[in-house]
């Protein structure tokens, strides 16, 4: 084998691990997404039921302060969301590119 050629072939398994590394920080970080969006669901769960309660034991103020909350933990959970959706799509593109 040559210089040259053995040269590019190094060159392309360098390029290639670091793809492969790339690809594995990007799953950790859409698992990290998913799990942070699904933390901020369960809250705004658990503060949509306490809005309920309150609400059935005439708390109007506390009832509307803990649906506010399930409603910014909705808001935070689907954020986290479509930041995941968005780091898979990349992480999708950079799969397709690889087997290019």
């Amino acid at each position: 084998m040559s210089y040259e050629r053995w040269s590019i072939t190094l060159k392309f398994d360098i390029k290639l691990k670091e793809i492969k590394m790339l690809n594995q920080n990007l799953s950790d970080k859409i698992i990290d997404l998913r799990r942070k969006s699904a933390e901020y669901y369960q809250k705004a769960a658990w503060n949509q039921l306490l809005a309920l309660d309150n609400y059935r034991e005439n708390n109007p103020i506390a009832a509307e302060r803990f649906a506010q909350l399930s409603f910014e933990d909705q808001m935070n959970a689907m954020e986290y969301a479509e930041l995941a959706d968005a780091e898979f799509s990349l992480h999708l593109e950079l799969n397709l590119e690889e087997e290019c």
